[in-house]
């Protein structure tokens, strides 16, 4: 697996990734060790938030768990604005590189009508991939999760789904990848394909933690895929017994292995001035 990820000045590895997959797909898990191995975030810029009964990706990159309530509008307002502030920030003005990562990110999004719910959550997915703010979402992939946030992503990982929109997403954008739409509602348990739409090749190949590490090989449409292994740490499962339940309401608490791939030098997306707050994305991401 290569990827183009820049470092910023901080030692943040720099990418926007999405982990999607129904309830016990295993999308956490493989989601805490691309974090762990892959981009290796220093712990001090990890902000790891996620439900408050859902401390498992927190635990598999050993850092602080923000427990924040899908409910409490006013919580995620000031938990994301002060993730906001951090990134946007420039350092002499408390600005720091920061490691996003959102578990359940599906009950965060298309709240009250609006599409990515807290306003600077918004904000927060608008920056993108600028100076010194990278992104990990996990979520189960529904319609909340629109198309501009996976379009606008380095690297999609999918488990297998049904879900009409991830379906959609398959048949419209994997064009690297024939019948899309069958391969993914095919795949194996804990498997999950990457797809890379900015990389060559864009389909990367077929992963699954196995032994406390992800192992990937190449995609052979031919082949028929092997059973996925259970993925060796604490999974979904093991935080909560259903993911689609309704999670209770709380209040937001304050705050490796595969190689790595090419890390390209520090670019205008890791400005070491941090000269005010970036731009948000454009069209290509």
């Amino acid at each position: 697996m290569q990827l183009d990820a820049p470092i910023s000045p901080e030692g943040v590895r720099i990418l926007r990734a999405l982990f999607l997959g129904p309830s016990g797909s295993g999308k956490t898990t493989i989601a805490g060790h691309f974090i762990r191995d892959f981009l290796q975030w220093p712990i001090d810029n990890i902000r790891s938030v996620a439900p408050p009964t859902k401390p498992t990706l927190s635990n598999l990159i050993h850092a602080k768990h923000i427990g924040l309530s899908v409910s409490d509008r006013e919580a995620q307002d000031a938990t994301f604005g002060r993730i906001w502030r951090e990134a946007s920030l420039p350092y002499d003005q408390g600005g720091s590189d920061i490691g996003f990562a959102l578990d359940d990110a599906d009950f965060y999004f298309s709240q009250s009508g609006r599409t990515y719910g807290s306003d600077p959550l918004g904000e927060i997915v608008k920056l993108g991939r600028e100076a010194g703010l990278s992104q990990v979402f996990v979520a189960q992939g529904s319609a909340s999760i629109s198309k501009d946030l996976i379009s606008n992503s380095n690297v999609v990982f999918m488990g297998r789904t049904v879900e009409p929109n991830l379906l959609d997403y398959a048949r419209r954008y994997m064009r690297d990848v024939p019948e899309a739409e069958h391969v993914i509602s095919s795949l194996q348990k804990y498997v999950f394909l990457i797809y890379a739409p900015q990389q060559t090749p864009k389909l990367q190949g077929l992963a699954k933690v196995v032994n406390g590490r992800i192992e990937v090989k190449e995609w052979q449409p031919e082949e028929p895929e092997e059973e996925g292994s259970p993925p060796t740490e604490p999974s979904e499962e093991a935080s909560t017994p259903d993911e689609d339940a309704s999670t209770p309401d709380a209040t937001a608490s304050s705050p490796t292995d595969t190689s790595p791939g090419s890390a390209g030098s520090t670019s205008a997306n890791g400005d070491a001035s941090k000269n005010g707050p970036p731009k948000p994305d454009d069209a290509t991401g």
